[in-house]
């Protein structure tokens, strides 16, 4: 630090701190003279020589900016210094009044200082992580999977022939919402520029009801029955037993599959007419090295051994996560210090807005649906408290037990 700032420590309050920063005027002026210099040097301005440049022209040019990159070297000195000379960890960046005289000026710099005495949010703990290995029966489910995905389709020529359960069939629909408000799949595929641009401008939201008509009106849509395939799976067994040409009506009321998008669990009841176009058997493919061939194996025990590797992936994404949230609430609850007020208020506003959002949608969480304002409020300052206290203890440690390189080993 250079002997030209004095640094005095004028608050400490928690983890808050306040440091008042003196130095002369000149001092701040001979590190603008320096930088304008090296500017000076480098510049390349059309009708001089490359580093002839006057250096009152790159004033004239630049000064502001020059001003503003002393400001920020004589912070990131001050900066500096409270981290060598006074033992503090600014945990987010400070905050800065400036008071400026003829002859000197003075820094009131406040900042958020990580919690001290970190070793003891490690000290002793021990934790047992479990790695999870796959059975046979996931890896088999896995390997069935697979050689469903790649099996062979053979069209039914008999007459006569009827679906079975596991065949594949092509069918033509078109849906229609029952109702007095019906709005029919014609309706679905009118421009919708006009509606949707009315609609942003009265703040709307969005109207996915000719959307869902669309996905469920199409001219040929392939569906593997028994397959529990997306849409389709509410219809798809009510095709078995019937022939090329079968036409059925009807009602689909539950969209309560939990692969849709949430917009579809308020889609009112529709009215499908299907007709059977086409109609194939299906079988599975081999499991053999065939099959590892397909899918860039060299064989099937090599594909057996990639699937494995793949599930406890997986698997253990889970166990992962579970060790990681033990070694947090245990660090949580060795923590010794109250982080600042303002701090938690601020991460509980951002968490209360997606909160009402959601609530004003009615897409809370099922667990906080019944819940009062207050008893929700209260849930979720506790969580935001959590995390400031996590992320600033957290932060403590790494701070503590990584090397953080310096502006000067970066440049």
């Amino acid at each position: 630090m250079s002997d030209s700032l004095t640094i005095t420590e004028t608050k400490t309050d928690g983890l808050d701190r306040q440091f008042t920063v003196e130095y002369p005027v000149a001092y701040k002026q001979q590190r603008f003279q320096s930088i304008l210099m090296k500017e000076a040097k480098k510049a390349d301005i059309k009708g001089f020589r490359k580093g002839k440049v006057p250096p009152r022209m790159i004033e004239q040019r630049y000064g502001d900016a020059l001003k503003d990159l002393v400001q920020e070297e004589l912070l990131d000195e001050v900066m500096q210094a409270l981290r060598q000379d006074h033992a503090v960890t600014p945990i987010s960046p400070p905050s800065v009044d400036r008071q400026t005289t003829d002859s000197a000026e003075t820094l009131v710099v406040d900042i958020v200082v990580a919690p001290a005495n970190t070793d003891q949010y490690l000290e002793g703990m021990a934790f047992t992580r479990y790695t999870i290995v796959p059975t046979d029966e996931d890896i088999d489910a896995e390997l069935t999977k697979m050689a469903s995905y790649l099996g062979e389709e053979s069209p039914v020529t008999e007459e006569g022939a009827v679906v079975a359960l596991g065949d594949v069939v092509n069918v033509k629909t078109s849906a229609t919402y029952l109702g007095a408000d019906d709005l029919d799949a014609d309706d679905a595929n009118k421009d919708k520029d006009s509606a949707t641009k009315d609609e942003e401008e009265a703040d709307a939201p969005r109207d996915h009801a000719p959307g869902m008509l669309r996905a469920m009106s199409r001219d040929d849509w392939r569906i593997h029955t028994g397959n529990n395939q997306l849409l389709a799976a509410a219809f798809e067994e009510s095709l078995v037993g019937k022939q090329i040409g079968t036409t059925e009506t009807i009602t689909l009321a539950d969209f309560s599959d939990e692969r849709l998008p949430d917009y579809w669990k308020e889609a009112k009841p529709m009215q499908v007419v299907i007709e059977i176009i086409g109609h194939s058997t299906f079988a599975p493919a081999a499991l053999d090295d065939a099959l590892a061939a397909r899918l860039g194996q060299p064989d099937f025990d090599g594909l057996k051994a990639v699937i494995t590797q793949s599930i406890t992936a997986e698997k253990n994404k889970a166990s992962s996560q579970f060790y990681r949230q033990q070694v947090l609430d245990a660090v949580i609850a060795r923590a010794d210090f109250a982080p600042p007020e303002r701090a938690v208020q601020a991460e509980f506003m951002s968490i209360w807005h997606d909160v009402s959002h959601a609530r004003d949608e009615g897409k809370l969480d099922p667990e906080d649906a019944n819940k009062d304002e207050q008893a929700l409020q209260d849930q979720y300052k506790a969580i935001a408290l959590r995390r400031v206290v996590s992320s600033y203890a957290l932060f403590a440690i790494a701070e503590k037990h990584l090397s953080v390189p310096t502006r000067e080993e970066i440049e």
